[in-house]
């Protein structure tokens, strides 16, 4: 419809990401970092009512680890919404029904790269 905002584009998207590297032993560093990303209000479809909104929602990612300085080898912990925000990605409508596709919950992990 005409005047009807593009769905799933919120009017501010913002990504800020951050990494420290220090000495360690040798030829190894630290490093410690994170990301925090922000994505806007926003709709799933033109012209939709209400219960077709996504709500804005903020996520905080960290990681921390060390790294061989000529970047060969990398170990790292990780975690992606590690405040364990619980929020949409999107919102459909099938039959008689609306569904709702939630984004990832708290997630951690460990990361080996190895460049040959």
């Amino acid at each position: 419809m005409k005047g009807s905002p593009f769905p799933a584009t919120p009017k501010l998207s913002l990504l800020a990401d951050s990494e420290y590297r220090f000495p360690l032993v040798g030829d190894w560093r630290g490093f410690v970092g994170g990301n925090l990303t922000y994505r806007g209000r926003t709709t799933s479809t033109f012209a939709a009512p209400s219960e077709f909104d996504i709500d804005g929602y903020t996520l905080v990612e960290a990681r921390v680890g060390m790294e061989r300085s000529d970047g060969t080898l990398r170990v790292q912990l990780w975690g992606q919404n590690i405040t364990d925000k619980y929020y949409w990605t999107h919102v459909d409508h099938v039959l008689d029904t609306v569904t709702r596709v939630t984004g990832m919950p708290a997630t951690f992990g460990v990361a080996v790269i190895w460049k040959l």
